[in-house]
């Protein structure tokens, strides 16, 4: 395992070295020398690397062939016996206390639903209508489907309103500008001040 690594890493700083001093001094024999180090070092690292990796093949290619008729019977039965214990543990010490802590806090009842809203009063002196017509159906949801103790409504029942409060103004938007029907005033929009009512 170190020889490859150590001997690549040898070999390559002492061809570094020899490089650098070649460069510096060409008529220097040391120069010369310390690159044939380097590649002796790094033709070791190749070849350990090669030894190395074909002891490997050739390990992984024995424990293949042998199947697991050959291995230790102990082993198999003391592997079963840990398997069993494991388990028992697991079922003891985690699923049955999660359980019954779970049940115990489970709620005993079921809780009541949620009381529907009062409609708001739309013949309030501050509700505005609106300047277009119902789309004739109703909606989806509890409010338009059951009634307010939770029996379902029969189909002629009509849509009551939104489920929230008018506001206490009115806007100076289409309702001044239009009449009841949605038509353009021909004299303008309504406005009153303040003082008029």
């Amino acid at each position: 395992m170190l020889t490859p690594v150590l001997a690549g890493a040898a070999g390559l700083v002492l061809l570094l070295l020899g490089w650098l001093l070649r460069a510096a001094a060409p008529s220097l024999a040391l120069g010369r020398s310390t690159v044939t180090a380097g590649v002796v070092a790094l033709a070791i690292a190749a070849a350990a690397l090669l030894i190395g990796g074909a002891g490997l093949v050739l390990t992984a290619l024995r424990d293949a062939s042998a199947g697991p008729d050959q291995a230790d019977p102990q082993q198999h039965a003391d592997l079963a016996e840990a398997r069993a214990a494991w388990r028992e543990a697991l079922r003891e010490r985690a699923l049955l206390p999660w359980l019954h802590a779970n049940l115990a806090a489970a709620p005993a009842t079921t809780p009541l639903p949620h009381a529907r809203p009062a409609p708001p009063d739309l013949h309030s002196p501050g509700y505005s209508r609106a300047a277009y017509s119902s789309p004739g159906f109703s909606s989806p949801g509890v409010e338009g489907l059951t009634d307010g103790r939770g029996r379902p409504r029969e189909r002629s029942a009509e849509f009551t309103g939104p489920g929230y409060s008018s506001p206490d103004f009115t806007s100076p938007g289409p309702e001044g500008l239009t009449d009841e029907k949605g038509r353009p005033r021909p004299e303008g929009p309504g406005f009153t001040g303040p003082n008029e009512v």
